[in-house]
């Protein structure tokens, strides 16, 4: 190389190194969310998964309006539900975008992993720039992305169809565009923000959160003097935001009847939740998922820290008021927290400056005490290290969390089903069998009137048990006597090590025929001779599963 080119080389890398780091985090995050990427939807959260991905399947096979202006229907409504799937819902973004891709590529579980992970690679980049507009800071900007890249909540459920993801982005764009026009005041950027933000809220309710910030950063005294001048820019404010709002409106009320099922009541608010300590004990495992607990710790002293500053910039009054609004967020969405870890997505962006505010906080007052240069540097690379290790373990926690055998079964009903035919299964973690079965199910396994209710006019042909209802529906009797005396096993899953039972994972049934009743006892337990005069009927087929740690084989067995 000549010296000439040499001297560019140093030149280009000294003008953009920042972008070549970021590229370099980008490449990291894809590869951790790359994880299982064509996998089985038999994973964590499945059931939430299934519910956007039969959504976009829908949509991809019968069009976008057919329902109305996209109304979704998903594959497992309640018995007495629409048959159709329709349901109230906010705005489906990612079911949307996912369906026109369904319509290109085809329904595969690939396609739609991939879409939310250059989603997410997307979030953050511009994670990357919200920070560096609003903090006006290089080191916070590309600690934050980094941090953002390595943060097992989103990497986990970074690769998962939900809408929590694109809602994220837009959510992180309208923040970097209001930034944009607090520099400028070019309207354009206003109503970009605006829209961006109304995006998000449609998308997912909860990710309110930014208004409040926005709300109270705004200079509205210095705006209100401009009124004259940009009424037309207000105006356009007003109508996007009335139009979304009518969306939502339409989506959750006008287009569907009561007998639906509806995304958001009031009833999902039940602030006195936050006062249990079923709740606490709850939020410490969430909290550990989500961003590990010392992760969670620095970030509450770095936001600390960032609140109790005085002579704030702009970007730091944004976000000390951004922590203000989430803290009332908390209380608001209390009863949904208390069910699901992934609610905390609106506040990723706000625990990750935390932690990044209180290692530049550290690292400068550690530099202006020492006087060396490479103290802050240094800070940054051992807490990145310190949180990284316990952030794998936490997503590893989440991507090693399977329920074995939903594909299986899913690929037996799809390859032997009947058109129209419907399943009766074990709800909470079973909705994968929907997504590989490309069947229609119901949400649970009903009552024996609704069992009889869903044959006659659902076509409800399959019963998928799990594990997990074994005990509950071998005490009702009457319940689990009538499907023994109208169901045939034909084919059930489990694991067994030197020919003793280890688990039995599912039996899946079909209309038509009988088994032996006391497979189950009153009290739960499998009666194993029974057991065994089934499995030594069929043909033995083995599965292997893979974690991260190694890979588990399980066997199943075909009747039919």
């Amino acid at each position: 190389m000549s010296k000439k080119k040499h001297n560019e080389a140093i030149v280009f890398l000294k003008k953009n190194w920042n972008w070549i780091v970021l590229i370099a985090i980008l490449f990291f995050g894809f590869y951790l969310r790359s994880y299982h990427l064509d996998y089985p939807v038999i994973g964590y959260h499945n059931w939430k998964e299934v519910h956007y991905l039969t959504e976009a399947r829908n949509f991809a096979r019968d069009g976008f309006f057919k329902h109305g202006f996209f109304v979704p229907a998903w594959d497992y409504p309640n018995v007495k539900n629409p048959s159709s799937g329709v349901h109230g819902d906010t705005f489906p973004t990612t079911s949307i975008l996912i369906g026109v891709l369904f319509k290109f590529f085809g329904a595969k579980i690939v396609v739609a992993r991939i879409f939310n992970i250059i989603i997410c690679m997307m979030s953050i980049a511009i994670f990357y720039m919200f920070l560096r507009i609003a903090l006006k800071r290089e080191d916070v900007a590309l600690t934050g992305s980094f941090l953002f890249a390595i943060n097992p909540l989103h990497v986990f459920f970074g690769r998962n169809t939900q809408l929590i993801n694109i809602a994220l982005f837009f959510m992180l764009l309208a923040g970097y565009f209001y930034f944009k026009w607090l520099e400028d005041k070019k309207n354009s950027n206003l109503i970009v923000a605006v829209t961006l933000f109304m995006l998000s809220f449609i998308t997912k309710y909860s990710f309110f959160v930014l208004a409040i910030p926005i709300l109270l950063t705004i200079p509205f005294k210095k705006e209100l003097k401009k009124l004259k001048k940009n009424w037309k820019a207000l105006s356009t404010v007003i109508c996007i935001i009335l139009i979304f709002g009518f969306i939502a409106f339409y989506l959750t009320n006008l287009a569907v009847d009561e007998s639906t099922t509806k995304s958001f009541t009031p009833q999902l608010i039940k602030i006195k939740t936050i006062f249990t300590k079923n709740f606490w004990d709850i939020q410490k495992s969430y909290l550990k998922d989500d961003f590990t607990l010392s992760g969670t710790a620095l970030s509450i002293i770095g936001l600390l820290i960032l609140v109790l500053k005085k002579n704030k910039t702009i970007g730091e009054k944004f976000f000390a008021r951004y922590f203000y609004g989430g803290v009332l967020w908390f209380f608001i969405m209390s009863y949904k927290l208390s069910g699901h870890n992934y609610h905390y997505y609106p506040l990723i962006p706000l625990v990750i400056l935390g932690i990044t505010y209180f290692i530049m906080f550290v690292g400068v007052n550690l530099k202006n005490l020492t006087g060396f240069k490479i103290v802050h540097p240094l800070l940054i690379i051992l807490i990145s290290l310190m949180l990284f290790f316990p952030s794998v373990e936490a997503k590893d926690r989440m991507f090693n969390t399977q329920f074995f055998g939903l594909d299986i079964a899913g690929d037996y009903i799809r390859t032997h089903k009947l058109s129209g035919e419907r399943v009766m299964h074990s709800s909470h973690q079973a909705y994968g069998l929907l997504w590989h079965g490309d069947i229609k199910g119901t949400a649970g396994i009903p009552k024996l009137e609704d069992i009889k209710f869903a044959e006659d006019n659902l076509n409800a042909t399959w019963v998928f048990i799990y594990n997990w209802d074994f005990a509950k529906l071998t005490k009702d009797r009457e319940r689990w006597n009538y499907i023994a005396n109208n169901y045939r096993i034909v084919q059930t899953a489990f694991s067994a090590t030197q020919n003793q039972l280890s688990n039995l994972y599912y039996f899946l049934l079909r209309k038509e025929g009988s088994f032996n009743e006391s497979l189950f006892g009153l009290d739960g337990n499998l009666n194993i001779q029974v057991f065994s005069e089934i499995v030594n009927s069929g043909s033995l087929q083995t599965k292997e599963y893979e974690f991260t740690f190694g890979k588990q084989t399980i066997q199943y067995i075909n009747l039919e």
